[in-house]
């Protein structure tokens, strides 16, 4: 993508159709005139890599864009010119030249780019060299240290490396790379994190596959630990407390039905909508399964909602529910 070869009046209305198409909303600052942009990317393995320049943007990618187009992936990124500046949830920093910074897409966050030029780097989070990243889950933003700056020194050139490359050669960049980026980031996490936080870390990662795929037929234990990236004596040692991952998968999908019989703006939702929506893919199974664990069908929770009451199932999994995510 160029706009640099478009006329200069259209420069900022191709930009910024090409970002809103995509899981940003991008605005220009009211001084820039012509917003203008370059990226070239290539496919190096389970990575793509994207080399970029841009003038002056504002970028958001907010929780409306995650949920709504689901992508899973880490990022690294290394500036080359310019100034980027950083704000989510958790934190804000600023890059200059040199800096290196992993970041994610599966969270919202808001970017300004100052004239900036950068390498990237993007994996999904699944993928083998994605678990190269899950040490620093917690410690997102800026890398510190030798190694972030030997990573950023071979992120800055891999792109002219690449442009010279023979289609040939692929496999043999993929597996450079690879080695590159998990021997500094294994580095870099192993200054300063514990066994504590990377089994923090391992539960939380499994918590949140759990929460974004409870409507999946598919997510028995095996495929938590596939997303997740644990073992699966790791998982089932995680959920010892709750009777087993099994178990806890169907009290938080029971918890989210509740929730969904008792929200007024979901009453043109069948039950079995509402059921299926959470996982439970077998009506009739459901329907028993509801009725032994809450003691009551789920028609009586919904039409004690919409009298205004308060059914005790639903007392009972506000109490579940927090317990669960402890």
């Amino acid at each position: 993508m160029n706009t640099e070869d478009v006329p200069r009046q259209h420069r900022t209305e191709a930009y910024v159709d090409y970002l809103n198409s995509g899981f940003h909303d991008m605005k220009t600052p009211d001084s820039c005139r012509a917003a203008s942009a370059r990226f070239e990317s290539w496919k190096l393995g389970d990575a793509l890599v994207i080399d970029g320049r841009s003038s002056d943007i504002q970028l958001s990618r907010t929780a409306r864009h995650v949920a709504r187009d689901g992508l899973d992936y880490w990022s690294l990124r290394v500036a080359r010119a310019g100034r980027f500046v950083s704000l989510s949830k958790d934190q804000c920093y600023v890059m200059q030249p040199g800096d290196v910074a992993i970041e994610t897409l599966c969270e919202p966050y808001r970017d300004h780019w100052f004239s900036a030029e950068w390498v990237s780097i993007f994996v999904r989070r699944e993928s083998d060299l994605g678990r190269a990243f899950t040490a620093h889950e917690r410690r997102l933003g800026l890398l510190s240290g030798a190694t972030a700056g030997l990573l950023g020194d071979y992120l800055a050139a891999l792109p002219n490396r690449l442009r010279e490359a023979r289609e040939s050669d692929a496999a043999s960049f993929a597996d450079a790379t690879r080695g590159m980026i998990r021997a500094c980031l294994a580095k870099a996490a192993g200054e300063d994190a514990s066994p504590e936080d990377f089994n923090r870390i391992a539960r939380e990662r499994v918590l949140r596959v759990i929460e974004r795929h409870l409507g999946s037929a598919r997510l028995d234990p095996e495929r938590i630990s596939q997303l997740a990236q644990v073992s699966r004596s790791s998982l089932y040692r995680m959920f010892e407390d709750h009777g087993g991952v099994a178990r806890y998968v169907q009290k938080r999908r029971l918890v989210q039905v509740l929730e969904d019989l008792a929200d007024p703006a979901q009453d043109a939702l069948t039950i079995a909508m509402i059921a299926e929506r959470h996982g439970f893919h077998n009506t009739s199974a459901f329907n028993r399964l509801f009725r032994r664990i809450n003691g009551c069908t789920p028609g009586e929770a919904r039409r004690a909602a919409q009298l205004g009451l308060r059914h005790p199932a639903q007392d009972r999994a506000v109490l579940r529910s927090a317990r669960t995510q402890q």
